[in-house]
This record gives structure tokens, sequence and C-alpha cells, in this order.
């Protein structure tokens, strides 16, 4: 015998069944489940109302309230998966099995196209783990084998995400500005919708990333605010000058309903307040102040916690390089390493060091170097 625990989040979860067990129903499973909210993804491309959970298949789940679930049965160390073309919505063993480890002899299953869905949003999975359901997109009909004793085998994927802006809702990120071969493109497809009301958001016809101008989806937002964060530090260029102004192709998220523009420039965060509006990813053409001379502001607000904004000028077109330090002088983390046009520019910085650890409070040191110019100024974080 084997016993798990599970952590189950409020509202809808991707599960499996994580042992072999007596009674698979899921009311007896999970002491908060929603009733008549497991689902499974049938042939058709539709959710399947189910009651019971069977190996090696995933399930939509609605939850109540976040807990631990405990499981005792007997352990799954293997599963044969039957998969159809697309997408399939599968789960693993009783043991944590790293996706290169997974059995592919048809070489079925599309790099990077392995989905968990994670506080409110898909991620892409590097393993899967007991109890959890996942995405997975195949290029035909076939089987996988997941098992606890199978070698690692390294394929190669080369992230073409790596140098993309990004815009992220909610935390879940968004990214553009990249070109993507055409044989590569699935890779960066995103899994069928979740059940109603579940958070989501996506370029249109399900991508988690797109080149040019498109239209962004947002579902399950209640009208409440969304929360969006934004890095385009390689952002538009110049394209003429005139009197301190600058023409510059930079990328707007504008909604539609409101006619209300986002300029996305540099680093940044803002809120919209009703994600149930239409918004398009675009890019325009916009008249920029150009500033007689560099010039780093202070940060806003100061003191802070947990988040504050750098503002910074630039008269010409430099490499930036914006550092911060402790007191003692050890580099904390650096916040932009990047060519930038000339104009007006800010970065965050939300208290997170190199290593994506948070740091103390106290008073910190930030630094800017842009060309021939350095300027140091002092923040004082509160905790």
């Amino acid at each position: 015998m084997m016993s798990l625990e599970i952590n189950c989040l409020s509202g809808w979860n991707m599960t499996g069944l994580p042992l072999d067990m007596d009674n698979c129903g899921y009311l007896n499973l999970f002491d908060n489940a929603v009733e008549n909210t497991l689902f499974s993804f049938g042939e058709n491309g539709v959710y399947i109302q189910e009651e019971i959970l069977t190996t090696g298949t995933g399930y939509w789940l609605r939850i109540t309230d976040n807990y631990i679930q405990e499981f005792t049965g007997e352990p799954i160390s293997e599963v044969t998966v039957n998969l159809i073309e697309e997408w399939n919505l599968i789960s693993g063993i009783s043991y944590s099995v790293d996706v290169n480890a997974i059995i592919d002899p048809d070489e079925l299953l599309i790099p990077n196209a392995i989905y968990e869905y994670d506080e409110g949003g898909f991620v892409t999975s590097s393993s899967l783990e007991p109890g959890k359901g996942y995405w997975v997109r195949s290029l035909g009909e076939g089987s996988i084998v997941i098992t606890e004793n199978s070698l690692i085998k390294k394929r190669d994927f080369i992230n073409r995400l790596a140098n993309a802006h990004t815009i992220s809702f909610n935390g879940i990120p968004l990214h553009f500005g990249v070109e993507i071969p055409e044989n590569e493109k699935l890779s960066y497809s995103l899994p069928p919708k979740p059940p109603q009301d579940a958070f989501d958001v996506r370029f249109k016809g399900d991508w988690t990333f797109y080149e040019n101008s498109e239209e962004i989806e947002i579902t399950g937002s209640d009208n409440d605010p969304i929360s969006i964060a934004y890095d385009a530090t390689k952002q538009g260029f110049c394209i003429a000058n005139q009197s301190n102004t600058c023409k510059i192709e930079n990328w707007i998220l504008l909604n539609t309903n409101t006619n209300q523009e986002y300029v996305l420039s540099g680093q940044g965060e803002f809120t919209i307040a009703n994600g149930k509006d239409r918004y398009i990813l675009t890019k325009k053409q916009i008249f920029q102040y150009i500033p007689d001379s560099y010039e780093l502001a202070e940060n806003f607000p100061n003191p802070f916690n947990p988040v504050t904004t750098i503002r910074y000028n630039l008269p010409i077109q430099a490499h930036v390089n914006i550092t911060v330090f402790s007191m003692l002088g050890k580099e904390i983390v650096k916040l932009v390493d990047s060519q930038l046009v000339a104009g007006s520019h800010s970065v965050v910085w939300n208290g997170i060091d190199m290593s994506g650890k948070e740091v103390s409070g106290g008073i910190y040191f930030y630094q800017i170097n842009a060309g021939n110019f350095n300027q140091t100024r002092r923040m004082i974080l509160l905790k």
C-alpha cells in the first residue's frame, strides 16, 4: 500500500488517478469536489461529464476550497496511454516522471506542448506529477508509455521565445515580436480552453505567441480587474527625427471597446478594469519626446513594498545597464542590459534578487550605465 498527499486548489483543477484504488468515484476520492464537475476530453473535441476516474486519463474537476487530499492504494508504476491526433488530456503514475522520460516510440509528442493548469493559467510542464492532469499534443494516433524506470532521453528543442517581448495577465505570460519557423509553431500552441468560468488568456487561434498584431482572448475574468505586467525592452526603433521628437514604431495594447491605448515601452505594470472588454496587441507609430540629457529619476514609490518603478531618460540610442546593489556594494540583480532607443524609459523592481529570492527590507542602491553616463540613487524597501 502507498499513501500520497495531493494539493487541491479552489476552483478548477486538472487531476488524475494517483493510485490503484477500490472506489474511484470522484465524490469518494475528493472531499471538497463540486458535484457534476468531473470532465474528460472526448475524441470529438468536447468535454464529457464523468463519475469514475481511470488510470492514465486526465480530468477537469472543480474544488470548493484549497486543501490537501490524502489518497491510499496500490502504486501505479506504469501506464500505456492511447493518443488521438491533436490534444489529449492525460495523467501519469504514482511517481514523478520527467517529460523526457516518456516512452514515445513513434515520436508523436510535440516538443514543449505539455501543459498543466496552475494558479489560474496554463504553463508548460517539465514533469508529470502524481494526481495531476496534463494536456499533451500529438502528431497522430498511437500510444505512449509512462513508467517509473524509463531513462531520460534528451530531446533537441530550441526555445524561440527566449528573446521575445512578454505581456502577462494575472501572471500568465504571452509572447510577441518574434518569428517562429512554420514547422515549429505547434510547440507554442495552447490546449483547449478550460471549462466555464476558469481563467484563461491567449492569442486568437489558441497561441501563446504572435509575430505581429492579433486579438487577445480573455475568459473567466467575471468582470474583475486584471493585473498586467510587460517587458518590451527590445522595443521599437526610431524611424524619423524632428526637433526633439522621434517617430517610434512601438507595441500598443488597445482596448477596442473604449479605444484606450497602453504603450508597452520598457518594463511596467498596470491594471485593466474589465477583462470582458476586447483587446488587441498591435504596432503603432508614435512620436516620442527625446530628452536633452541623460537622467536617472528617483524611484516611485520610495520607500516601497513590494514594487517600485525606476524611470530614466536617454538623449541618444545607447546600451543600458541598470543594476541594484546592497549597502555593502554586492550586486543584487541586473534589471536592464539592453540596447535601447532614445527617449523616456522605465523598469520595475519587485524586490527579487538574481536567484529569484525575496530580499530583506533595507536600503539599496540602483545604478545606471549608459554610454559615458553613470549615476546612482538610493531606495528603501520596507518589510
